[in-house]
């Protein structure tokens, strides 16, 4: 595919798009249309994209319905329908991860940020240190970057 011009590898692909079908059969029926496609390009190097389009199959949509044609209806519709299935599976997925950070924001403005507290232990009332003296007592901020 690396030796077609633009105008090949962008018809390909836009067909390779809409070629709704197991990978094994998608890849047979691209190498076959590659080829068509190198074959006519080869005799027409100039070739504008309409013209190869008209060459081999029409537009994409067109191209990639003619191929699905050859192809089991059920697998086509099976594989339609797993494609379906992970975009609204991806589209569940961002949703959840939105609302997740919306109330991840949300807790974070009520609280006025993230806080940490840090406790500590004595051993005895020795090792604590002297309570601060009234009207001194300061709490500390401590910030990740």
């Amino acid at each position: 595919m690396n030796s077609l011009s633009q105008t090949g590898r962008q018809y390909l692909r836009a067909v390779r798009k809409r070629l709704d079908a197991p990978r094994g059969d998608r890849e047979r029926l691209m190498r076959r249309l590659t080829g068509a496609v190198s074959a006519y390009l080869e005799e027409n190097p100039g070739a504008t994209p309409e013209e190869l389009a008209a060459a081999v199959g029409g537009p994409p949509d067109r191209c990639a319905a003619e191929l699905l044609a050859e192809l089991d209806p059920a697998v086509v519709s099976a594989c339609r329908r797993r494609k379906r299935l992970y975009l609204y599976l991806l589209i569940a997925a961002l949703l959840v991860l939105v609302v997740f950070l919306a109330c991840l924001a949300k807790s974070l403005y009520e609280n006025g940020g993230l806080v940490i507290i840090e406790t500590r232990h004595y051993e005895s009332a020795e090792d604590m240190p002297p309570p601060p003296e009234e009207g001194t007592a300061t709490i500390e901020y401590h910030y990740d970057d």
